[in-house]
């Protein structure tokens, strides 16, 4: 009778393929940390808790598109890179999905992105570097609802066309008599009219804003209705008020 001998080929692939599976199911390579980058609101808690996986799993186990797809899940992201690195961690590289505004309603605060999505809920302010937008009347209005009120998409369109380090000079909006009115964190009144112009009024506000960084003025209330902007001054309406 005679014996079938295994191919030395066969017999290396089948002690490759043993010696894999050992690697591949070590203690050594299991999931003991996640790490991530790019957070700017969201913390790193935030996105372990996303992610559902649990510690102690094989590192070659994870399915880093499952991964990548639940935290595309969450409102806040808006993009997820998922790897992982030896021996025994996933780097995940995340770009959130940025507030542009808050919207204060009866009972909690809202966070909104700019196309007028709503990304977040919550009971406190949080997000302190982003405007606020007055005079909304909201009801049953939750995360993953778009805005439908046509003065909130003018203020989120005039927000978006701003450079967004300008976005935190803002303290509030509001739509008030046909015109968009907006208060800097410095308490100056800028009158930004119906904003037939988004992309112009953006500038002349951003150029406005640089000005008075570099010159600080003692000004009641700036009116871009006009072609060029015009300032009242504080002493201005003392005197009128005489």
């Amino acid at each position: 009778m005679f014996k079938r001998r295994i191919r030395p080929g066969v017999l290396m692939l089948i002690v490759t393929a043993v010696v894999l599976l050992i690697f591949i199911y070590s203690p050594i390579l299991t999931l003991r940390e996640i790490r991530t980058s790019g957070l700017q609101f969201l913390t790193n808690d935030d996105i372990v808790r996303i992610c559902n996986t649990p510690y102690g799993t094989p590192l070659f186990s994870l399915e880093t598109d499952d991964i990548s797809k639940r935290l595309l899940s969450d409102l806040r992201i808006e993009d997820a890179v998922v790897r992982r690195s030896l021996p025994s961690y996933l780097d995940i590289t995340i770009t959130e999905r940025l507030p542009i505004a808050t919207i204060a309603t009866d009972n909690y605060y809202l966070a909104i992105d700019k196309k007028g999505v709503v990304i977040d809920a919550y009971n406190t302010p949080k997000y302190s570097q982003i405007p606020n937008i007055r005079g909304m009347n909201l009801k049953n209005v939750f995360i993953g609802d778009e805005m439908t009120d046509e003065s909130a998409k003018r203020i989120l369109a005039f927000l978006e066309a701003l450079g967004p380090k300008y976005l935190k000079e803002f303290k509030e909006l509001e739509y008030r008599n046909d015109t968009i009115i907006g208060e800097t964190v410095t308490g100056i009144v800028i009158r930004l009219g119906d904003l037939s112009n988004i992309e112009s009024k953006a500038r002349m506000t951003e150029n406005f804003l640089e000005d008075i960084k570099q010159s600080p003025i003692s000004a009641e209330y700036v009116d871009f209705k006009y072609d060029a902007p015009f300032m009242k001054m504080k002493e201005e309406i003392k005197n009128e008020d005489n």
